[in-house]
């Protein structure tokens, strides 16, 4: 919601603290999980698309 009115740097921030943490939690799974691969093709399917909004809309803003 922050994202949607404005784009400040808390609100990048925010974002990407969450997406930090997301990938940590990944990453901890993949560690001590046992249904790593199934877990990692889930992971790639959806979150590649998500992960990837914030930096490419940092660089588009940053051109502008």
């Amino acid at each position: 919601m922050v994202w949607k009115d404005e784009q400040t740097a808390i609100s990048v921030a925010i974002g990407l603290i969450i997406m930090a943490i997301g990938c940590m939690i990944f990453a901890i799974g993949q560690y001590i999980g046992s249904e790593k691969k199934a877990a990692a093709i889930l992971f790639c399917s959806l979150n590649i698309w998500i992960l990837s909004l914030i930096p490419i809309s940092c660089v588009f803003n940053s051109v502008q």
